[in-house]
């Protein structure tokens, strides 16, 4: 069953979006420094012995999974920053589906450079109702 759209005041995206920006930024970071770790230490197996060899290889292929991981927070990151420009757009609206944060023009074209997926917290945060204030 798919889920129900919810339209997002363009108000409270910035907020979840720099927060989202920030920590997939963060996790790309140490992804990246995980993987050159991974990486100085396949370099530094590399010898004649066949078993170091190997064990090199082992390690340089992890070494490019965890690059490649941290490219996808990157990526994340990127997009989620974008949509912090997108949401001053008056042109633009926004779309709560599941867990995925659409940005769309009012055209009802997506665009996906200022689209990203959201935490279940950051949906709670995004869907809940503004505290009400009391008039003085």
């Amino acid at each position: 069953m798919l889920p129900t759209p919810v339209q997002i005041p363009p108000e409270r995206v910035p907020p979840i979006a720099k927060e989202v920006a920030s920590s997939k930024q963060t996790w790309a970071i140490l992804f990246w420094f995980t993987a050159a770790l991974a990486g100085l230490i396949a370099y530094g197996q590399q010898s004649s012995d066949s078993d170091h060899v190997a064990n090199a290889a082992g390690v340089g292929f992890w070494a490019i999974v965890l690059f490649a991981i941290g490219l996808k927070h990157f990526k994340v990151a990127r997009r989620a920053e974008r949509a912090v420009k997108r949401a001053e757009d008056p042109h633009v609206t926004w779309t709560l589906a599941g867990r995925e944060l659409v940005a769309y023009t009012d055209r009802g074209i997506s665009i996906p450079e200022s689209s990203f997926k959201l935490s279940q917290s950051q949906v709670t945060m995004l869907t809940a109702l503004p505290s009400a204030r009391l008039r003085p």
